[in-house]
């Protein structure tokens, strides 16, 4: 009876904290490129529907801040080959100079 009550408890507590991003797959990019507004940066537009966990206000293209040469040598890769990309969004911060959803990571798939 204690072990039924102890995970009905933890079932419960699970239920109340927010979902954590995930990779979003399967992506076809449509645009990429770069900038430097705010700092160095890499953008890329995918066909699907912008993934934007964080609610930010701009939704047309993903940002990626952290190794924005790295990302954009990956993206370009991707662009070149016609292969689909993976992405993993930030799912609590925006790019605070753009307002866009912050990519923390990416891969060819």
């Amino acid at each position: 009876m204690k072990r039924i009550v102890f995970l009905s408890a933890a079932l419960a507590l699970l239920a109340c904290l927010p979902a954590q991003a995930a990779w979003v797959v399967g992506q076809t990019l449509l645009q990429v490129g770069s900038g430097d507004a705010g700092g160095e940066y890499t953008w890329f537009q995918t066909a699907g529907t912008v993934d934007n966990p964080a609610g930010c206000g701009n939704t047309d293209i993903y940002i990626v801040r952290t190794l924005p040469k790295n990302a954009l040598a990956i993206l370009l890769a991707g662009k070149l080959s016609g292969s689909p990309i993976r992405l993993f969004v930030h799912d609590t911060l925006c790019d605070s100079y753009t307002g866009r959803p912050l990519v923390k990571e990416v891969a060819l798939q």
